[in-house]
């Protein structure tokens, strides 16, 4: 085992399975519309997960969004978002990211996995921090920046929508068993 920066790189402290607490995590979104002029601000409310790691240190696992708890504040642009113009949620009710694996660092991880929204996967790759670890459990903090038409979500209203959309990921897993 080392440690660098006073973080452990050795993942095997984390071996086993855990589960993401909805309650406890939130996945928020920032974009802008109106050539820029105009800032949106929403979130994901319906979260769920699992995560394995094997005392070798290879990784597994999965969080979960219902795509149909979307929310801005805004309920026409909400159910606009809901629609095929964003997430058509009637035929696509969840965005998955797939963990495939997780690179130690001196005071974060590199979390590498895909990301499928509307049908489309596409690689991603997450920074993350831990914050808050004790015995029960940890929360990871990752934010990022995707091309929304990566994924087909590519709907314009006359070129108001920026396709640039900041991501910022709180999330709570706790040990089990």
């Amino acid at each position: 085992m080392t440690e660098q920066s006073g973080q452990m790189t050795d993942l095997s402290q984390f071996a086993g399975d855990w589960v993401l607490d909805g309650s406890r995590s939130s996945v928020s979104f920032r974009s802008s519309s109106l050539w820029g002029l105009v800032k949106v601000k929403g979130k994901f409310t319906g979260l769920h997960g699992e995560a394995h790691v094997d005392p070798s240190g290879s990784v597994r696992g999965q969080l979960v969004i219902d795509a149909s708890t979307v929310n801005t504040g805004h309920k026409k642009r909400d159910r606009h978002l809901r629609s095929d113009d964003f997430f058509a949620v009637a035929r696509y009710a969840e965005i998955v990211f797939e963990l495939g694996g997780l690179e130690p660092g001196p005071d974060k991880y590199r979390l590498s996995g895909t990301l499928r929204v509307i049908g489309n996967s596409q690689p991603l790759e997450l920074v993350a921090q831990v914050r808050d670890r004790d015995a029960s459990g940890l929360s990871l903090h990752a934010q990022t920046s995707v091309d929304r038409s990566l994924w087909g979500v590519a709907f314009r209203k006359n070129g108001m929508v920026n396709m640039s959309t900041a991501l910022e990921i709180s999330a709570r897993f706790d040990r089990q068993g």
